[in-house]
């Protein structure tokens, strides 16, 4: 709710303030107020966060091709040269000479049974898996912080024009009030009243201006751009009810469809082939290896030797030292761990989805009912001020008047603004948080 669009102002000297008490915005800053969408385009390029989890998802992309590359052919060359200096006794008599030697190897190797590097490939692959979904939980995470820091500068900034707007209307009032008493209506302690009202608002207006500044810092740090003013929430925002209206099918959809569910799916299939990875090193490899080799040495009458091999090589571990019955323990109680887990995020799903669900709808109670203070508020100043004019209120009751109907403005565009922090959180619950909100939201922005 921001004050700048306003309805009702009572007569009298307040209905002046209609025209002065409210800062209107000038053609130019309108133009320069950023929108949701623009500030989430710069959070998109600058946050360091999201930056971060990109590479951390290119890092776990890379996870499946090394694993892989331990069943493809291996192909190696080695070589040696060098020379020898030997001296001999024979029959009494020291013979020395020098030779040179040189080979060159050339060796191919093609696994051919190896479970256990099959079951590292699968791991890979759930690890590459649960890279994009971290990565698809860091932008929802992204989009959540950057709603919330836009709200939480919006609500500062709406609040410090609601406290400004009230400074104004006390002002106003009071010089009504300086009036009256140098015409011997008004008392000395209305004087006093609308004196102390002021300086507390003035007070509020700084703490106001103070938070502003935090929030518009805090937003600073996801887009490293300066932020002026902001676009507000429009009169008109479609607060409506979401669909299906119904607790348990969040509830459910979370628990089917939420990133964190999700990926802890995967790490539970990824703990299930570490086990049968971490078994299956009690059997036998086997590796075709293709070699060829030349072999020089001019010690033995001949320049070069060569020759090539073919071989099926085969390995079968008898005894590690107990080192694979314990890697194996070690698998099994992470998979029950990730397990555990698994479940542990499920209903942690579900009670994010089913705390959001109570959110909105609480927020949507309140802001129906808020509309209705306000409007009620306006008509109770109204009555005051009337009343004030034939003596039956006091300029006290005014003022309460317009204190009370400027609180209820402000938790007004609190329920608003905790309604679009829950739907955003509801659809991150659910898996469902995308750039297609933040431009839902978007529609909803006025620039004033």
């Amino acid at each position: 709710m921001s004050i700048r669009r306003s309805g009702f102002f009572p007569p009298l000297a307040v209905l002046l303030l209609f025209f002065t008490a409210v800062p209107m915005m000038t053609t130019q800053a309108a133009e320069d107020a950023a929108g949701l969408r623009e500030v989430f385009e710069l959070a998109l390029v600058y946050d360091d966060a999201w930056s971060a989890a990109q590479a951390r998802a290119r890092a776990a992309a890379e996870s499946y091709p090394i694993a892989r590359a331990g069943l493809l052919p291996s192909l190696s060359a080695t070589g040696t040269l060098g020379r020898t200096h030997r001296e001999t006794d024979q029959a009494g008599q020291e013979l020395s000479r020098e030779y040179a030697q040189d080979t060159l190897r050339l060796q191919a190797r093609q696994p051919l049974l190896n479970r256990e590097r099959w079951m590292r490939v699968r791991m890979a692959q759930r690890d590459a898996d649960i890279g994009g979904l971290e990565l698809d939980l860091a932008y929802q995470d992204l989009i959540q912080r950057t709603v919330n820091a836009y709200l939480n500068l919006l609500q500062a900034q709406e609040q410090r024009a609601l406290v400004q707007a009230e400074i104004d209307a006390i002002d106003a009032q009071m010089q009504q009030i300086k009036r009256m008493r140098e015409g011997g209506v008004a008392t000395v302690t209305d004087v006093y009243e609308a004196q102390a009202r002021l300086d507390l608002a003035r007070a509020r207006e700084i703490e106001a201006r103070n938070l502003q500044e935090i929030r518009r810092r805090e937003l600073l740090k996801i887009i490293r751009q300066p932020v002026g003013m902001i676009k507000v929430l429009g009169e008109q925002a479609g607060y409506e009810r979401p669909i299906p209206y119904d607790m348990d099918a969040w509830t459910q959809m979370a628990s089917d469809n939420a990133l964190e569910v999700q990926a802890q799916k995967l790490a539970l299939e990824r703990a299930g082939f570490n086990v049968d990875r971490a078994r299956s090193q009690h059997l036998p490899t086997l590796d075709g290896v293709a070699a060829w080799e030349r072999f020089g040495n001019s010690d033995l009458g001949y320049a070069r030797d060569r020759y090539g091999r073919v071989s099926l090589e085969l390995h079968v571990p008898l005894y590690m030292g107990g080192r694979i019955s314990a890697e194996t323990r070690e698998a099994r109680a992470r998979f029950d761990q990730a397990l555990d887990e698994s479940e542990l995020t499920r209903r942690e799903s579900e009670l994010k989805a089913s705390s959001a669900f109570l959110e909105l709808s609480s927020s949507l109670a309140r802001i129906e009912a808020l509309e209705q203070a306000v409007r009620s508020s306006e008509v109770a100043l109204q009555a005051s001020e009337i009343s004030l004019s034939v003596a039956y209120r006091t300029f006290v009751d005014v003022l309460d008047a317009q204190q009370q109907l400027y609180r209820t403005r402000f938790d007004l565009l609190g329920a608003r603004i905790e309604y679009v922090r829950a739907m955003v959180a509801l659809n991150a619950a659910v898996g469902m948080l995308n750039e297609d909100t933040i431009d839902h939201i978007d529609t909803w922005m006025e620039t004033f």
